[in-house]
């Protein structure tokens, strides 16, 4: 499978923005399959903040559902050391979210062609605790430049959308596309 990549002339854009065309070869016929543009900065910031909801998610996957009993000391039902949620049904469709989050996020990751990718977003996004400067605390983590690791991100990033499938498309005036069998 080879891709080709070109530039749409005459956008003044500051997004890079691309045709892609893929060569699907399937035994001695060749046939291809243009897709639509897409735009990389939108897409990233989509990516970023799915990706900001790993740490909140995580933490509410691993929530106990029922409160904590203590024994009481007088008769009748035991006390609870947590208030009671008027909404268990809620709760329990909330952590049931988080699991499947956090499992599509993590084979996402590991999905990714390159290993300094995953990494990257594995410190950035997923692991240790939270912090007000995150990019800071993985670059020391991982132990690379700023310079190095903010074009690793931004690389991580966009790939990272194709798999979580928040890819931002977007169709220029210059890009031709088929539809119905004409050409517009």
């Amino acid at each position: 499978m080879a891709t080709k990549k070109a530039a749409i002339p005459g956008s003044h854009d500051t997004h890079r923005i691309y045709c892609t065309k893929i060569m699907v070869g399937s035994g001695s016929q060749l046939s291809q399959m243009s897709l639509l543009p897409i735009d990389e900065e939108k897409s990233r910031r989509r990516a970023d903040e799915e990706l900001d909801k790993y740490r909140d998610a995580r933490g509410m996957a691993n929530m106990p559902i029922n409160p904590r009993i203590t024994s009481a000391w007088r008769g009748g039902m035991p006390a609870s050391t947590a208030e009671h949620d008027p909404y268990p049904l809620q709760y329990m469709q909330e952590i049931k979210w988080a699991k499947h989050f956090l499992r599509d996020v993590d084979r996402a990751i590991h999905a990714l062609p390159k290993r300094s990718h995953q990494r990257l977003l594995r410190a950035r996004y997923c692991d240790g605790a939270e912090s007000d400067h995150p990019d800071l605390s993985a670059m020391t983590e991982l132990g690379i430049a700023s310079s190095t690791y903010f074009q690793r991100k931004r690389d991580a990033l966009l790939a990272i959308a194709f798999y979580l499938h928040v890819v931002v498309r977007v169709e220029p005036k210059n890009c031709r596309r088929k539809s119905g069998g004409k050409t517009e």
